[in-house]
């Protein structure tokens, strides 16, 4: 029975590399140990598992063999080292950041955590609600690996502010006035003859729809005021009334429709990534900032396929 399993690490990169040589660059080890190693284990199992050649060696039959059953339990302790050397496996392995709801509930949530778990599962991520100041303060002090936020001024130059996404709002409609997507276009007008959903007006988007209204000769009274935009995609898929969402909030919503509306909301707004200038992320807040970003440029693109046959452009 043999008690050094180093052995069959060391034959496992031999057999990898079909080369000696190779092997004892990897590890760091001298050819004579190598050489002893795997001489060590064919003597205790019985049979050659190399034949050598003048460069290289090969596998034979029963080296390919164990070669073949052991590559599953060294593929795993290789990314086992590989995740202890990131921190991904230490018990206290977390990543810490701010994305504003929206993005977390409908983006991050769903199409970047499921694929970031299935990398580093040992990984907690804490989303944080942080306003700009604490944002600012965090990513300094190393307590926040990153953000994502609509930010009103410039922060501070040791950080690193980079538009992600420009966020467009739509109209929406249920299967009760789902007849209006038969038209390419609706007028705020023929909209206003529904009951609107809204939120309540100590938001910034109620002061913009109600401006909008009132530039088109109408008057904005919602029938519902909710607090949430999956609040106002549900009462809206209910049948409702009709409401104005982002459109990544909608788009895939069984029973939901987006409008391309007559009249220009102009109510785009940028989201941006927010880093730390002068501190590398860890490799699972790279990882996961990488998903994060890559499902953005998605959601950017299929909202800008949305609106291509009108003209409005988005406002910055």
């Amino acid at each position: 029975m043999i008690y050094n399993y180093d052995y069959y690490r060391i034959f496992y990169y031999v057999a990898a590399h079909r080369s000696m040589t190779a092997a004892v660059a990897q590890l760091g080890i001298s050819a004579s140990t190598a050489s002893r190693a795997v001489k060590a284990l064919e003597d205790e199992l019985g049979k050659p598992l190399f034949i050598r050649k003048k460069h290289g060696v090969d596998l034979t039959a029963e080296g390919e063999t164990l070669y073949t059953q052991i590559l599953p339990a060294m593929q795993r302790l290789i990314a086992c080292e590989e995740q202890f050397r990131d921190g991904s496996l230490t018990p206290d392995a977390a990543i810490d950041i701010a994305v504003e709801p929206g993005l977390f509930e409908d983006i991050l949530m769903p199409l970047c955590l499921p694929r970031f778990y299935k990398k580093y599962p040992h990984t907690r991520v804490r989303n944080l609600d942080l306003n700009g100041d604490e944002i600012e303060n965090k990513l300094l002090t190393g307590e926040l690996d990153f953000a994502c936020a609509w930010i009103f001024r410039l922060l501070t130059n040791r950080c690193e502010v980079t538009p992600l996404i420009q966020i467009r709002n739509v109209p929406i409609v249920g299967e009760k006035y789902a007849s209006l997507t038969k038209k390419e276009v609706v007028s705020l007008r023929q909209l206003s003859e529904l009951p609107l959903i809204l939120v309540p007006e100590t938001y910034k988007v109620y002061v913009q729809y109600s401006r909008l209204f009132s530039a088109n000769g109408l008057t904005m009274q919602p029938a519902l005021t909710v607090s949430s935009v999956h609040q106002q995609i549900a009462a809206v898929k209910a049948g409702l009334g009709y409401s104005f969402v982002p459109f990544f909030s909608a788009a895939d919503v069984p029973g939901v429709y987006p409008l391309r509306l007559k009249e220009d909301l102009s109510n785009a707004f940028m989201d941006f990534l927010i880093t730390p200038k002068d501190r590398p992320m860890s490799a699972p807040a790279d990882y996961l900032c990488e998903l994060f970003r890559a499902e953005l440029a998605n959601a950017a693109a299929r909202q800008e396929a949305f609106w291509a046959p009108i003209s409005h452009p988005a406002n910055p």
